[in-house]
């Protein structure tokens, strides 16, 4: 069964066992097993006889105790269901049903089980959210009849006789013991789960194979329908103690396995039955309770129906008198207060040690946490603080949107409020403040704790489009050469990542097919998007949810939400987030200038900008983001951004890769899914997630300048040579110890700048030692730091042999390295990391805080004194060192005299107390040197509290320093990993650092593009990626004295769709910087690559096989330069023969002809390689192989070489791929002899040489299909 089948209105329920550990209930529960609906009838029972008793052992949960253990139960057999089901009554008056065929249960001993009265004193107390838990009675409302108040009237009215397994109310409560650092204890008993439940829990964390539907638990609407009952008991159930030999046979069973080790008990199909009972239960009190949130009555905060155009899903009306009328305490009207305001999420409600999930969200919390329900009426579960960040994380990374709230009051805080409310003649307050303090989805977790295992940029995007006014006169040509129309659009996006609050922003006029927003989709990989409600073009969102997968949405109105530029600037402006940075120019980044001094001209990007930044304010993100955010214009954007002033070049500075390419050529996942495989994976060589972060985005964005080219190749060079080779050995073993140092920097900048952030701020009230873990993350930066510093300096030594300037730039202090050694060392002498480390508590060294050093000095005058006013007791009562202070309990300072001194003390003197041989006693003017000195004491630790935030101010105000650093060690970390590949990538074989020419300096009138390589290699070849076996190497030349373009045909499975991936990949590599697997290559810059491979349809577009095989060929046709190289794979083979063929041709022909790029052309049509055998600008070859002749009219056999060699293939023998595919012989011989048939009838496509006329009509057909469509749809 699936796991999200039987879904309640409102979240799936689950079945809760008495026999498994967990939460406490008072509430009796009968749990009835599935059984036919006509039970064998029942025999009578024999009076008189006694029942079997048995004892089962269920292993702990292991999501809720530090270790595995077992607890024993024991119980008499009762009721038989007449199929293979025993009813256990157990001692302490639960039940279950229990197939005792298969669980192995022991024959307990006949013993006379304890009275009804102890029985129930044992039975653990419910720890609901009843109003008494909030604050120790403080928040009761004994009146109530809600259900968390009358879960809390149940338990009191437990007996309390025998406490071992009592659970006490403080221990889930706003009053129990005061929070972290005092030694308490976070754990408390749970009502034991069912055996299926524990068996889930037990398991390693998972998360669900699909969502929940879209319920209130999950941020939907409640369901259509109406609710059943609940099923009644089986009636005239069979009874093992009424019938003899049933009785028999049972003991017979249990007695043959007494000697079986305990094992859980699993209860097969009854746990389905009982859960699909609570299930039914919980949605029938839903229905009945809450009626607000029937379908034909839901309303959003402003009371619009869903039907409404500005409908808000994320929030809940509820009726204002519904709370008096249904007597809901103060803390449930709390609760349901938070849950109106998101509707849309989980909430994890905190109180006292644990976080709580009710109603629709425990649901959730059964579901995918696999928490146990707590028994009663109301679905309620939960899990204890120390867990928070596990749990927390694997919700968000459901796909669920989590609200986090805190308690940011204490009871004692409570009750001085109310003392002063009281005072004012206001109203008592019953429940603690709870502030919502965070937001959690799956591209805006922060803590460190749920991002170990996630290294890779979680991206928030928001994007926004514009129409382009029309081309200025004369600009007409320019446009249609960038593939523009009037379709095209001007898109603007903003990309946040906020663990490492690293921001993008960049704008380009895009084509009708939104080429350049498919390829800045691919690169980025958005987690979540964030879009302008109703404003997007059909085109712009199919293409959205097309690339895609299923991303979180958040529409904003356009104008109040999703903001135009000139709010966006006026909100960054008010707000100031930049001020609290180290900012410039200002106070506002770089590249934030260059926008506003382009207003005009960057419209898109800065209302994109603005939907980010709402949406961040909207999560609590947007103070901790935004003044350390690295604010950056995206790299690669073509458009008006090119011309703003940061651009220090003309023309564009990297190579164009689109969605196609990225994806076609595997650069950064596998076709497979995942870095294994790909381009990524054969060369991350890096030892930081941040340098992985940065070789992803240079392999997105390959170099287009031979300058900048250069500059990195000679970086990699002097790596590798054997000068460098110990001081990069050194910075590799540094930097892998450092962790994710830029998210680590990130938090501490924010929490230095803004207080804390989420649960680290100060005023949110945490159980767990909270303190220790802030001062651990503050040494872990400041250690990070420190090696970061070290391992620069390793390469000082070498720094004047390096030839390479972009190493002498990045290395040198005060360049691209920061001078970190006094910054340092004066974060270092603050105060004692390692006594602060294990206490939680920075206490600063002289001279580093004036205002704790002046309460230190305080304390020590106060303790002068109380040591002078020692010696003159002991001089006026001629006692020696005897006489001395003592505490006692609350009292301290208490003078301690020799009782033989007793009749010289002062009249003044109050006896405090006695001990044998001794007389305590205190006095006016003692008590008044004690005050003084509690109140020395106090102010010093008032002073303490501060130190902590203000070492962390003080590290936030050199963010950009620190920033700084960590850009120097990606980048060199980056380079590092590009000359690992160098050295080892090959496996032995040669890596070759490729020689860029400049084209206009190659002799021609007109720049002239050439790629030669000799012995060229796959990336998989040597790199890690290779399955097995050798690879054939090949040499291959694209212009220069070659032609520009191959058509490539060969036998199916020869080698044609590798060799044009490593082509394409070596120019990448090349460009990127890196060493090729290839023995030489020359080539001059690529411009862009183009890549139509493979064959795949896009439902979520309505788009055919064909129609994408278009598409990908159509941004070739308009957008391809002399210096671009194009890669195209069987193009025409997703419609008949002759429409194939025939724009095969067409699209050749221009792409030779016309645009006379370089490229490769792979094809089964092997009549077009016969057309174009003679044309000088086309090379005609194919993938060797040898054929032999098949035996008794079977198909050829054929045995693939791999090799490139010159000549067209004269068939493709695709019959011997069925052979290798284990068709049948019968049906491959069949096949063979069809072959030959066709092969001597006449082929249509003889001769493909088309006019001039013919071919523009035919090219036109690659854009012909999109056009059509999009008609269609304006006409519809």
């Amino acid at each position: 069964m699936k796991a999200f089948d039987n879904l309640a209105p409102f979240g799936k329920s689950s079945w809760t066992s008495k026999k498994q550990i967990g939460r406490p209930s008072t509430t009796k529960q009968t749990r009835t097993p599935a059984t036919d609906p006509s039970p064998l009838p029942a025999k009578p029972a024999s009076a008189g006889k006694p029942l079997p008793r048995v004892t089962t052992a269920v292993p702990a949960d292991k999501g809720t105790l530090p270790a595995p253990t077992a607890d024993k139960f024991s119980g008499k057999v009762g009721e038989f269901d007449g199929h293979d089901k025993h009813l256990v009554l157990y001692d302490d008056g639960d039940e279950e049903w229990v197939d005792l065929t298969t669980d192995k249960i022991r024959l307990a001993p006949q013993t006379k089980t304890a009275s009804g009265k102890q029985l129930k004193g044992r039975k653990r107390k419910q720890v609901l959210m009843s109003e008494s838990d909030d604050s120790g009675g403080g928040e009761s409302d004994p009146d109530s009849g809600s259900d968390w108040s009358q879960a809390g009237k149940q338990a009191a009215s437990s007996d309390a006789d025998n406490d071992d397994d009592d659970v006490s109310m403080a221990d889930h409560s706003d009053d129990s013991p005061a929070p972290a650092g005092k030694g308490q204890s976070s754990s408390r008993k749970r009502a034991k789960p069912t055996p299926g439940q524990a068996s889930k829990a037990a398991q390693s964390p998972s998360l669900p194979a699909k969502l929940p539907s879209r319920t209130p638990g999950t941020g939907g609407r409640p369901p259509t329908g109406k609710t059943s009952s609940l099923p009644a008991k089986p009636p005239n159930p069979s009874s093992a103690a009424r019938d003899p030999a049933a009785k028999g046979q049972l003991t017979s069973k249990l007695e043959r396995s007494s000697s079986t080790p305990l094992v859980e008990v699993v209860a097969g199909g009854t746990g389905r039955a009982i859960q699909n009972s609570d299930t039914e239960r919980y949605a029938a009190r839903a229905a009945d309770k809450f009626t607000f949130l029937r379908p034909d009555r839901v309303m959003d905060a402003r009371r619009r129906r869903p039907d409404h155009p500005d409908y808000d899903p994320s929030t809940l009306h509820i009726p204002d008198n519904w709370f008096k009328a249904n007597k809901i305490s103060e803390g449930q009207q709390q609760w349901w207060e938070f849950k109106a305001r998101h509707f849309d999420s989980t909430m994890l409600f905190k109180m006292g040690k644990f976080y709580e999930m009710f109603e629709m969200d425990a649901h959730v919390g059964v579901e995918i946490l696999g928490l146990i329900y707590m028994k009663g009426e109301q679905p309620h579960c939960g899990f204890p603080e120390k867990n928070y960040h596990h749990n927390a994380e694997r919700l968000a990374r459901a796909g669920l949107k989590v609200v986090v709230v805190e308690q940011t009051e204490t009871p004692d805080q409570l009750r001085i409020r109310n003392e002063e409310r009281k005072a004012n003649k206001q109203n008592q307050i019953k429940v603690v403040n709870r502030e919502l303090v965070a937001v959690l989805t799956q591209a805006t977790l922060t803590d460190a704790e749920m991002l170990q295992a996630h290294p890779d940029a979680a991206y928030l995007l928001s994007i926004t489009e514009q129409q382009i006014a029309k081309a200025e006169p004369g600009q007409e040509e320019h446009g249609a050469q960038q593939g523009l129309n009037d379709k095209s659009v001007r898109i603007g996006i903003c990309a946040v990542d906020v663990a490492t609050a690293r921001i993008l922003l960049g704008q380009w006029d895009d084509d009708e097919m939104r080429t350049g927003l498919r390829g800045h989709i691919t690169a980025l990989m958005p987690q979540e998007i964030i879009l302008p409600k109703g404003k997007l073009s059909s085109t712009t969102s199919r293409v959205l949810r097309a690339s895609l997968c299923n991303p979180r949405q958040h529409q904003l109105a356009p104008g109040d939400s999703f903001w135009d530029a000139a709010t966006t600037l006026q909100e960054i402006d008010q707000a100031g987030y930049f001020k609290a940075s180290q900012g410039q120019q200002g106070d506002m980044p770089p590249a934030l200038h260059a926008l506003v001094d382009a207003r005009a001209a960057c419209e898109a990007a800065v209302s994109a900008l603005g939907g980010c930044i709402n949406h961040l304010r909207t999560i609590l993100l947007d103070k901790s983001i935004l003044p350390v955010g690295q604010l950056e214009l995206l790299p690669g954007c073509v458009g008006v951004l090119q011309d703003a002033p940061v651009a220090s070049n003309t023309g564009p500075h990297f190579m164009a890769l689109d969605g196609a390419a990225l994806q076609n050529l595997e650069v950064l996942e596998s076709s497979q899914g995942g870095r294994t495989g790909s381009l990524m994976g054969a060369l991350d060589n890096c030892t930081t997630p941040a340098g992985k972060r940065l070789l992803s985005q240079w392999l997105c964005r390959p170099l287009l300048h031979i300058a900048d080219i250069a500059a990195r190749q000679n970086a990699v060079q002097d790596l590798i040579s054997p000068e460098c080779a110990e001081a990069v050995g050194a910075a590799r073993k540094a930097f892998s110890g450092v962790g994710d140092l830029e998210r680590s920097l990130a938090r501490l900048n924010a929490a230095g700048l803004g207080g804390g952030m989420g649960r680290d701020a100060m005023k949110v009230v945490l159980y767990e030692d909270n303190a220790k873990r802030r001062v651990a993350a503050m040494i872990a930066g400041l250690r990070g730091l420190q090696t970061l510093n070290e391992a620069f300096k390793g390469f000082q030594a070498v720094l004047p042999a390096l030839a390479s300037g972009l190493l002498q730039q990045l290395l040198t202090p005060g360049k691209g390295l920061p001078e970190l050694d006094g910054p340092l060392d004066a974060l270092e002498r603050a105060t004692d990391w390692h006594e602060a480390a294990a206490s939680g508590r920075a206490i600063p060294r002289p001279g580093v805080d004036k205002e704790y050093d002046d309460a230190e000095g305080r304390v020590k005058d106060k303790e002068a004194d109380l040591a002078e006013y020692l010696d003159q007791i002991r001089e006026q009562l001629g006692a020696g060192r005897d006489l001395c202070y003592v505490t006692v309990n609350k009292d301290v300072n208490l003078l301690e005299i020799p009782q033989a001194l007793q009749k010289a003390v002062p009249q003044d003197f109050e006896l405090m107390g006695q001990r044998k041989g001794f007389v305590r006693y205190m006095n006016p003017s003692l008590r008044s040197l004690v005050k003084q000195h509690a109140d020395a004491l106090e102010t010093r630790e008032l002073a303490l509290t501060g130190i902590l935030q203000g070492l962390l101010a003080r590290f936030a105000s050199q963010a950009g320093l620190w920033q700084k650093a960590v850009k120097a060690m990606s980048e060199l970390d980056a380079l590092m990993a590009l000359a690992y590949a160098a050295q080892f990538g090959g496996d032995g074989a040669p890596m070759c650092r490729p020689t860029f020419l400049d084209p206009h300096a190659l002799g021609a009138s007109q720049p002239a593009h050439v790629f030669e390589a000799k012995a060229l290699r796959h990336p998989a070849a040597g790199m890690g990626i290779a399955s097995g076996g050798s690879f054939v190497p090949n040499d291959i030349q694209l212009g220069g004295e070659a032609p520009g373009f191959i058509v490539l045909t060969g036998p199916n499975m020869g080698g044609k769709s590798t060799l044009l991936r490593q082509v394409c990949l070596a120019a990448l590599m090349a460009q990127v910087g890196a060493w090729v697997p290839a023995d030489s290559l020359t080539l001059t810059p690529v411009d862009a690559i183009f890549v139509r491979m493979g064959a795949k349809d896009d439902v979520m577009s309505g788009q055919s096989t064909f129609f994408v095989e278009l598409a990908e060929t159509a941004a070739a046709l308009n957008k391809a330069t002399p210096a671009s190289l194009v890669a195209l794979d069987e193009l025409g083979r997703g419609t008949a023969t002759s429409d194939g063929a025939a724009i095969a041709a067409a699209v050749l022909e221009h792409l030779s002809a016309k645009t006379c790029c370089r490229g490769l052309f792979a094809t089964h049509y092997h009549r077009l390689a016969d057309a174009h055998e003679q044309d000088p600008k086309v090379a005609i070859c194919h993938m060797g192989c040898s054929v032999e002749p098949g035996t008794d009219g079977g198909p050829e056999q054929v045995t693939f070489l791999y090799n490139l060699t010159n000549g067209a293939c004269p068939k493709s023998y695709g019959v011997n791929v069925a052979r290798l595919a284990g068709l049948p012989d019968e049906v491959i011989n069949r096949a063979a002899s069809f072959a030959r048939q066709l092969e001597e009838q006449h082929d249509t496509c003889a001769t493909l040489i088309l006019s001039q006329d013919e071919q523009q009509r035919l090219c036109s057909l690659c854009q012909a299909a999109e056009q059509n469509r999009i008609g269609a749809e304006l006409q519809a």
